[in-house]
C-alpha cells in the first residue's frame, strides 16, 4: 500500500512538473506554514493508515482461514478484539480531522 501511494505521489509530482509552467498558489499570511506542516502530516498519516489497513487486511484473511467453519459475524467479533483493528479504526478520524482543519485554513489563507 504504501509503494501504490508513493507511485500516486511520482505521478502526480511528473502531471505538475510536465506542464509548460507548474502552477502554484501562494498563501499568505502567518498561516502559511501551520498550512504546510498540517498538509505534511495528513499525508504521513494517510500513508501510516493505508499500512495499517494492509495489516487489518491480512488479519481478516487469517481469521477468515483459521475460523472459516464459524459464521462471518463470529469471527469479524473477534477482529474487533485486536489491537491493530482497533487503532486503524480510530485512526482515521485523525485523517478526517486533520483534512476538515486543513480546508478551513486553506480557505482562509486564500481568501486574504
Amino acid at each position: 500500500m504504501a509503494l501504490a501511494i508513493l507511485l500516486v505521489c511520482v505521478l502526480v509530482f511528473v502531471a505538475w512538473r510536465g506542464r509548460e509552467v507548474p502552477w502554484r498558489r501562494r498563501i499568505r499570511g502567518p498561516g502559511g506554514k501551520v498550512l504546510w506542516w498540517l498538509a505534511l502530516g495528513v499525508f504521513a498519516l494517510t500513508v501510516v493508515e493505508g499500512v495499517m489497513g494492509s495489516q487489518v487486511r491480512e488479519l481478516t484473511d487469517e481469521f477468515a482461514r483459521t475460523f472459516g467453519s464459524e459464521t462471518r459475524a463470529e469471527w469479524t467479533a473477534k477482529l474487533e478484539h485486536s489491537a491493530i483493528y482497533l487503532v486503524h479504526r480510530s485512526f482515521s478520524w485523525l485523517i478526517v480531522l486533520g483534512t476538515a482543519g486543513f480546508v478551513v485554513l486553506g480557505r482562509k489563507q486564500l481568501e486574504d
